[in-house]
């Protein structure tokens, strides 16, 4: 968490365009204070010549009977090709403190780039607008 200030400048567009296309849950503010907390992980995959080429944001959340590594946004060139070929580490990352279970509430791109990656549709997700 040390080093979000010195790398948030430069993740922030691709946190930005992926909350743009989020449902509203965070800000680029609430990632960055989670962040900082230690609540939420950064993970940055480099391009050439140390080019950020894409960002992914996870939480650990805990139930009473379950932990869970939440992927909550992912964005940049390439990045649903690139994922399941960095998922491994996230995921043994996420096994080491203590998660059973890895979910990722996203688009339908999503769960075709993640079939061969061993990630299944367990649920539709229905949302309605109170306000």
């Amino acid at each position: 968490s040390y080093l979000v200030p010195d790398r948030w400048l430069r993740v922030l567009p691709l946190v930005n365009r992926a909350l743009v296309e989020g449902d509203g849950r965070h800000w680029p503010l609430d990632v960055l204070m989670a962040l900082q907390r230690g609540d939420m992980q950064l993970w940055i995959a480099a391009g050439e010549e140390d080019v950020i080429a894409a960002i992914c944001v996870t939480e650990l959340v805990v139930a009473p009977r379950q932990k869970r590594l939440s992927l909550i946004l992912c964005a940049g060139e390439g990045v649903l090709e690139m994922l399941p070929d960095s998922l491994p580490a996230i995921e043994a990352w996420a096994r080491a403190q203590g998660a059973r279970r890895a979910e990722i509430v996203g688009r339908d791109g999503w769960a075709r780039a993640l079939a061969g990656a061993g990630y299944e549709r367990r649920a539709v997700l229905l949302r309605k607008d109170l306000c």
